[in-house]
Parts: structure tokens; C-alpha cells; sequence
């Protein structure tokens, strides 16, 4: 795990736990992920808010995460005289975005929901192709995380089937083809047979391309297609085309990750299917994103890391969407953060974190008659925090946070327009600020 660490620091809250963890014979507890803690807040009736603009594709972490989560990756591999290896993957996790309800699992609100998160087997190089890995099942797949902003920029996950080919030199070339069985909507089964709005995802994933000293650039394309027929209210299943450029550079003792992203239809930016904007997989030609996005993360002393994020997006949707979406004509998104960490000692650490997102909806989008207008909110947290070692990376960590921010009349009113309410931002009423505060453990290993 150390070295996994040190290779993708950015790939966090699981994205370590994934494919090709184990390949020793036996059963293997291949590490684990989780997040948890106690929070306040400074208005009566709200133990806490989280800070994030309505239509922003992501919320800026460090003390503003509102739930408890965790993930557990176990294994179980074969191994043949030949060096083909077997290998199953099982993940577990629990969730709950109240934090702590009292009358959930054992009354001390842990989890509300226990899922199955990866189930999947592989084969890897059978004898008739020693540098493949043939995969089915359900798993995390291709993800590339901001970790600052807690979102995949890239993520392919889901119920499907492929092969992973080793093509020498650092270079993978990924083939998968996924299933989305009963899409957005309700299924109902009868006998084997179930009924709903079914989607099928093809990806190409092309890794590890050279392109310089400790830089690497990595292609994906992504066909999506809904296999439903509409009826004369709902309109049927479309297709949808995405692909993403991604520059992967090692600097400042981190990582730096840009990426060109774009998609249309029923497939999102992510590589997946869309189902950010308007009727998903029934998304027509007049669905469409792009954006550029920049993840730094750094270690420019043994005391001093961080990390950076930038991105531009934006998102267009015609008549399909819904009369209260902020996608109708189109919807920009800027958003800038910075995360840096100072390490006072060996186990104790300050850090902090600034961000500033503006959202402006599309032309059609009217609250009360009137436009949405532009969407500002500024974000600050300080953090104390008692960790395992003074760098950045270093997990466990425990922080002690306070998270202020600051936003809009447009704020307000594209989260009335979105939730139905009148009461302006996370139920605050008409205020344009708030303050949380709180203790979180985060821990990976």
C-alpha cells in the first residue's frame, strides 16, 4: 500500500483499493478507506451545513463533508504452474449522509445503507494471452480523483466486462463494455425478465503514453446508447459519444493532472453515463459539456504539501430539461481552490483551505419570474489537525476545523428553484453566510 500511495496520492477513498490488489493465493485484506465524525453548527436547528453551489459538479472537502463513509476491499487469489492467476474482489461499504441518526445500526448512527460496492473476478494471462487481464463484474474502473474536490474526473465504474492489455513500455490499453439494466427508473421483474430504461457503455482506455521526462498522457473514448423506446410524454433512449484528454506530470514531489473533456447525448464527462443534467440516458443532441480542469498535489518540503484545483465547465441542455433544472441553455461553472498543510511537528499539522465558485445558470433559468442570476460562493476552513507524520499524505489524521462561507442573492435562489423551497440556501433563510464546525478522522491503509 506505501508504494500505491506514493504513485497516486490522488486516488483516495478507495480508488486504492481497486482492481489488481491482490495476487497471492489465498484470502487478502487488501486495505480500506473511511471518514467520520461529530459537527456543529452556528444557526438553531442545523447541527451542520455543507457548502456547495447549487450546479457546481463538486464541493471543496476539508471540513464541509457531511456524512460517514467507509470501504473495505478483500480478495481471494489462485495461482496456476503456468503463472495465470485467478482472482476475486469483494467491497463492501457503509454510508449515511445524516451523519448520526440515533436509530440506525446499533443506535450509534454509523450507517443507514451497507452496500456492496465492487464485486468482480479476473483472469489474468491465460496462456493464450500473457498480457492480458480478463475482467467481469462489478468494480471501480479507470478512476483518476481530484481528491481536493472529492470527485473522479474520470471514472468508468459499473457492471460490465473487458480486458486490460499490457502493450510494453508503461502503455495499457483498456476495453470494456458496460450494462446500465434498468436506468433512472423503476424496474419490475417478472420471472427473469425486468423492464426499465436500460443503457450499454463502451470504453476505450489507452494509458501510460509517453510524453516526456515523468509525464504521461492517457486517451478515453466512451460510445453510450439507451436502449428504451419513449412514448408520446417520455421521450425514448438516445446514444452519446465522450472522450477525454488527460496529462499526468510528477512535480514539486506530487502530481499534477490536466484534462480536455468532452461529451454529448447520454454520456457525461466522466466517461460514464450522463446522468448530471436533464432525462440521462433520453439526453438528445442538445445535451452537451465541456471543461478543462487542473489537480496539483504537492510535497515541496518534508513539512510543507498541498493541493490546488482549477476547472471551467460548462454544461448546455435544450427544451429536455426540466422546467427547474439550472441546465436549461446553458450553465458556466468556474471554480478555483487552494489546500495548503504546514507540519509544526511529527504528529501535529496545520492546514487549511480557501475556495471560490461561480455558477452562472443558463438565459431560461427564472426564479419567481425573474433570472437565476449568477451563483458566488466563497469558502474558508482552518484546521488543526493530529496526524501520523507531517506530510500532506500522512493517514490517519484527526482534524479539529472550523468552515466559514459566504455567498449570493443567486445562490439563494437557485437552491429554492432546485429544492421547492423558499428559505434560501441549506434552509438558512435569507442569510448569505455560515459557519460549521467539527471533528473529522480520515484514514486509508
Amino acid at each position: 500500500m506505501k508504494h500505491k500511495m506514493k504513485l497516486l496520492p490522488l486516488a483516495v477513498a478507495g480508488a486504492l483499493f481497486s482492481a489488481g490488489a491482490a495476487h497471492a493465493e489465498g484470502f487478502s485484506f487488501n486495505g480500506g478507506y473511511f471518514r467520520a465524525g461529530p459537527a456543529f453548527g452556528a444557526d438553531k436547528g442545523h447541527d451542520r451545513t455543507c457548502y456547495q453551489a447549487p450546479g457546481s459538479e463538486w464541493k471543496y472537502r476539508l471540513g464541509n463533508e457531511c456524512d460517514y463513509y467507509g470501504e473495505f476491499m478483500l480478495s481471494y487469489g489462485a495461482g496456476k504452474a503456468d503463472e495465470t492467476q485467478y482472482n476475486i474482489y469483494w467491497m463492501p461499504n457503509f454510508y449515511n449522509g445524516g451523519v448520526s441518526a440515533g436509530d440506525t445500526a446499533g443506535a450509534g448512527g454509523v450507517a443507514t445503507t451497507v452496500h456492496v460496492e465492487q464485486l468482480y473476478g479476473e483472469i489474468k494471462a491465460p496462456d493464450f494471452a500473457k498480457n492480458v487481464t480478463f475482467w467481469a463484474g462489478s468494480r471501480f474502473y479507470g478512476r483518476q480523483n481530484g481528491n481536493q474536490v472529492d470527485t473522479f474526473l474520470v471514472n468508468m465504474s459499473g457492471t460490465g466486462g473487458g480486458a486490460d492489455i499490457d502493450l510494453g513500455g508503461g502503455m495499457k490499453l483498456g476495453l470494456a463494455l458496460f450494462r446500465a439494466d434498468s436506468f433512472g427508473a423503476t424496474t419490475s421483474f417478472t420471472a427473469a425478465s425486468s423492464t426499465g430504461q436500460p443503457g450499454t457503455r463502451f470504453n476505450v482506455d489507452v494509458t501510460g503514453i509517453p510524453a516526456g521526462p515523468n509525464n504521461a498522457l492517457r486517451f478515453t473514448g466512451t460510445y453510450t446508447k439507451g436502449d428504451f423506446s419513449g412514448t408520446a410524454t417520455t421521450p425514448g433512449g438516445t446514444s452519446g459519444t465522450a472522450f477525454s484528454v488527460q496529462d499526468g506530470l510528477a512535480i514539486l514531489g506530487g502530481h499534477n493532472f490536466a484534462w480536455l473533456q468532452y461529451a454529448s447525448g447520454s454520456a457525461y464527462l466522466n466517461q460514464n453515463f450522463n446522468d448530471k443534467t436533464g432525462p440521462g440516458l433520453a439526453g438528445g443532441s442538445d445535451v452537451k459539456h465541456w471543461r478543462i480542469a487542473d489537480s496539483l498535489d504537492f510535497q515541496a518540503t518534508p513539512v510543507f504539501g498541498g493541493e490546488a484545483f482549477a476547472a471551467y465547465q460548462e454544461d448546455k441542455c435544450g427544451s429536455s430539461c426540466g422546467a427547474t433544472s439550472l441546465f436549461q441553455g446553458t450553465l458556466k461553472h468556474m471554480s478555483v481552490g487552494f489546500r495548503p498543510a504546514f507540519g509544526l511537528t511529527q504528529n501535529f499539522k496545520l492546514q487549511g483551505e480557501v475556495s471560490f465558485d461561480s455558477v452562472k445558470p443558463g438565459s431560461g433559468v427564472l426564479w419567481n419570474g425573474a433570472p437565476v442570476g449568477t451563483e458566488n460562493m466563497t469558502k474558508f476552513t482552518f484546521a488543526p489537525t493530529v496526524s501520523m507524520g507531517p506530510a500532506y499524505w500522512a493517514r490517519p489524521e484527526i482534524r479539529f476545523y472550523v468552515t466559514t462561507a459566504h455567498w449570493n442573492a443567486g445562490t439563494n435562489n437557485a437552491f429554492n428553484l432546485v429544492n421547492s423551497t423558499t428559505t434560501g440556501y441549506g434552509d438558512l433563510g435569507g442569510k448569505t453566510n455560515g459557519t460549521s464546525y467539527g471533528i473529522q478522522i480520515e484514514a486509508w491503509w
